[in-house]
């Protein structure tokens, strides 16, 4: 992997604490801000999963809502009905489709 150098402009205090850091452990200006950098990036990531995977399952839900409520038997079963779910293009449900 190559390194990029780049220029941040960042307040004095909190240039002073990530000197202040970089002291302590032993380590260069630039691992502490690599360090916190790549820490941000994976959170961030994380955090995106996450909304993705509550995004199914309300949606999971709300499938489920409508099944409960529909008028009878479609003719397919539930997990029928559910995998045509996940495996449809948008994670959507459409009771009419059978």
């Amino acid at each position: 992997m190559g390194v990029a150098k780049v220029t941040v402009s960042l307040p004095e205090e909190l240039v002073a604490q990530i000197d202040g850091l970089a002291d302590e452990r032993g380590e260069s200006r630039s691992a502490i801000v690599r360090e916190a950098a790549l820490d941000y990036v994976t959170a961030q990531k994380l955090d995106a999963q996450d909304k993705r995977r509550e995004a199914g399952a309300r949606r999971a839900i709300e499938a489920l809502e409508a099944l409960r409520a529909l008028p009878g038997r479609t003719g397919r079963t539930g997990s029928e009905i559910l995998r045509q779910m996940r495996d449809s293009d948008d994670g959507g449900w459409d009771a009419r489709a059978q």
